[in-house]
């Protein structure tokens, strides 16, 4: 379910010609009612209050038909949730009136929205035989067994004043059976819930990921497990960008209370654990035939990448070097025909064993106690795109998927390896990449990262300094960056006092609507706050600076006055900031917007 329009925001505007909040109130209870719009008097109810047309009174009821079930369907429960929809440029009065209104109502609307679905009948008992008698009065068919099928439904939408029970009989055929088990398998795989494994900070945008590019329900997260259910495909499962490791989810437990005794407490743990043997038995059932499914998918590409190579030996001409080529395809089949070898240790240190051919998955603390088995055994996060490793590649997804999607100009200005911008590839597929860095050694790894992910005509790099970007003002769209914290890599100057300079170039050749999203460590974060001010803050430090240049005649006083004249910039308007983890250290995910103030003007003169 889509967010609202610019139009239908404009539409919710209208509300401002209301009479008083309680108008406001009853428009908005009835234009929640599927419906409300097409209701000819409410329509004209709503008209003849805010003394606007038909047209304008059907636009609003729509608008906020929209915004309310948007906020029941996704759930959102906070102050902050909602007021995000809105644009900047909405009413700020109206729009904390609307956030009250639909805070108060979402859960009366939620049970309202619940009891109106259609009802449909139950499956409340079931009941069958084999029988080779009464399943047909043909004698040809006397010789097939066949099944008897009795189902009693309950069916709670008849208007009996009661629940009833009608009971249906089919004959079904074997092959009829067995075409309803399979059918009901694949049921059975989409009904299962997973979990993924996410980084400090990661799991409520791994949450927006499953809902808007899996459309998964039953979506619920604690620190580090994002657990969800979804009908879609396994192939576009394993294509999350925000998750660690994907788990096929046995059982969730509650905390278990433990007894004092060791031996107690390792049975306790044992039963928590173990569970029910036929909730094994499914689970693994379904696992079993989600691994068919991923072996089918690998099979399919190796054989599309052999015959590839087929068809290059074939149109090359023949010469020592081939038949060493074909020779070694050769070895590579039988390679493959082979016994499995493996290595089991059992103890807890030296060697051991990774060719296993099932793994499970428990975790336990005094909250949680979860079991799994993994559908991969490589991390998702692993990305086959990314020759040399930088930035952690779900870091840097998250940095790109917090940046609104743009169709132009994406500049990094400290690319590095370049994991941000390929990262930020993936998902704008009609923009264009720009990457700079000072370091040579730090460009060739980008080169190679790009030349493997096939995003030649795409990115482009320059060796280049951030604090001099050789790029006109405002011709850049949106600007990423991971800032260097001073640790593993640095900037060859204080990042503190580098920051301001930095930013200033940053905010130069961002256009006016572009965002700018950087990675900061702690220490820089707290320093944003200093560097970035209101207009009315930056044109009193402008009025401070030339007061103290006119009362300094000597230009030695000039200059102390100058250097230690802080750097503010009024442009850039913060949207949001998001804490992550990069391991041994938290860094927090800048996201701002770049406004039109006179000193842009100043620029774009």
């Amino acid at each position: 379910m889509a967010t609202l329009s610019e139009e239908q925001f404009e539409a919710l505007q209208l509300l401002l010609k209301a009479p008083s909040k309680d108008a406001v109130w009853q428009i908005s209870k009835d234009s929640f009612r599927t419906g409300a719009a097409k209701q000819q008097s409410v329509v004209d109810k709503t008209a003849e209050i805010l003394s606007v047309s038909s047209n304008e009174a059907v636009q609003l009821l729509t608008a906020f038909h929209a915004l309310s079930h948007h906020v029941v369907y996704y759930n959102l429960t906070s102050p902050e949730e909602i007021l995000s929809l809105f644009p900047e440029s909405f009413h700020s009065n109206l729009r904390s009136l609307i956030t009250k209104i639909l805070l108060e109502n979402s859960a009366a609307w939620r049970n309202e929205a619940v009891s109106n679905q259609i009802s449909l009948p139950k499956l409340v008992d079931l009941e069958w035989r084999v029988d080779m008698k009464t399943a047909s009065d043909s004698l040809s068919r006397l010789a097939v067994p066949t099944c008897l099928l009795q189902m009693k439904l309950q069916d709670s939408s008849c208007n009996t004043g009661g629940h009833s029970e009608p009971s249906v009989t089919m004959e079904l055929s074997k092959e009829t059976l067995d075409t309803m088990i399979d059918g009901l398998g694949r049921i059975r795989e989409q009904l299962t819930t997973m979990y993924c494994t996410a980084g400090a900070g990661m799991e409520t945008l791994l949450a927006d990921e499953l809902q808007q590019k899996l459309h998964a329900v039953q979506v619920d997260h604690f620190p580090g497990r994002v657990f969800f259910s979804s009908n879609a495909k396994l192939h576009n499962i394993i294509q999350l960008k925000s998750a660690e490791r994907l788990f096929l989810l046995l059982q969730r437990a509650d905390p278990i209370s433990l007894p004092n005794n060791p031996a107690q407490a390792a049975a306790v743990i044992k039963q928590r654990v173990m569970g029910d043997p036929e909730t094994w038995k499914q689970t693994f059932s379904t696992w079993t035939g989600l691994q068919k499914e991923l072996n089918s998918q690998k099979k399919r590409k190796r054989e599309e990448e052999e015959s590839v190579i087929v068809d290059d030996v074939l149109t090359k001409p023949f010469s020592s070097n081939t038949h060493v080529e074909m020779r070694d395809c050769e070895i590579g089949k039988e390679s493959q025909h082979r016994s499995p070898s493996f290595r089991v240790s059992c103890r807890c240190s030296g060697v051991i064993a990774r060719s296993y051919s099932s793994q499970v998955n428990v975790y336990i603390n005094d909250d949680h106690c979860v079991v799994g088995f993994p559908l991969l055994k490589n991390p998702l996060a692993c990305r086959s795109y990314m020759k040399h490793n930088g930035l952690r590649s779900t870091v840097a997804w998250a940095m790109s998927s917090l940046c609104p999607k743009q169709d132009g100009v994406v500049l990094d200005p400290m690319c590095g390896v370049g994991a941000v911008l390929l990262e930020a590839a993936q998902e704008y597929s009609n923009a264009v990449f720009l990457g700079m860095d000072t370091d040579e050694s730090q460009l060739q790894k980008a080169a190679e990262n790009v030349k493997a992910s096939g995003m030649e005509g795409r990115v482009q790099l320059l060796k280049s300094s951030a604090m001099a970007i050789p790029l006109g003002n405002g011709t850049v769209d949106a600007l990423l960056c991971d800032v260097p914290f001073g640790r593993k890599f640095c900037c060859g100057s204080d990042m503190s006092s580098a920051l301001p300079l930095l930013l200033r170039e940053m905010e130069r050749v961002l256009r006016v609507g572009g965002h700018l999203v950087l990675l900061l460590s702690l220490q820089l974060s707290a320093q944003m706050r200093k560097v970035i001010c209101t207009q009315k803050q930056e044109q009193t430090s402008e009025s401070l600076g030339k007061n103290i240049e006119l009362s300094n005649a000597s230009n030695t006083l000039k200059e102390c006055s100058e250097t230690f004249k802080p750097i503010l910039i009024s442009s850039l308007q913060i949207q949001r900031t998001h804490k992550v983890s990069l391991g041994s250290t938290d860094a927090f995910i800048h996201t701002y917007i770049k406004i039109q103030t006179p000193t842009c003007n100043d620029q774009s003169a």
